[in-house]
């Protein structure tokens, strides 16, 4: 089921897919681009939310600043340089990044679980293995508290 934040998270990646595509893009410019597509619109006006606009502004504020802290951050974790992710797989690990450091209220496995989806949904066949290996090795050093 795609919960309202999870389609949040799904306009998310969007965003941060076109920006890595165009870096030149402007944060206030991609947010319009983004809500003003008729995907967003529709899951606004439904009666049931299907978007959290909130939390989507939220991610997407937080993470466009911190992109290439971010970068440095998930390298070590990775089993290729950062310039050998695809623009799918990027996105989808900085949006995880930020909700493991800055959403200490969501559990981690349920953030790894969002990211194992939205690459299922997003991104090449195999690119749900890799999310999940990066996202493992991370979590255990940004949320060693978390884990058992």
């Amino acid at each position: 089921m795609r919960t309202p934040r999870r389609r949040s998270r799904e306009f998310v990646l969007q965003a941060l897919y076109q920006l890595i595509l165009n870096p030149e893009y402007l944060a206030q410019e991609l947010l319009r681009n983004i809500k003003e597509t008729d995907a967003f619109l529709n899951a606004l006006q439904d009666k049931k939310p299907k978007v959290d606009e909130n939390f989507f502004d939220t991610l997407f504020l937080g993470i466009y600043p911190m992109i290439d802290t971010y970068e440095i951050e998930l390298t070590p974790y990775l089993d290729r340089s950062w310039d050998g992710v695809n623009a799918v797989e990027k996105a989808i690990l900085l949006i995880a990044c930020h909700e493991l450091k800055t959403l200490p209220e969501t559990p981690f496995p349920v953030i790894i679980n969002e990211s194992i989806e939205l690459a299922k949904g997003y991104a090449k066949e195999d690119s749900y293995k890799f999310i999940n290996g990066v996202l493992d090795r991370l979590s255990v050093v940004l949320r060693h508290h978390d884990n058992p």
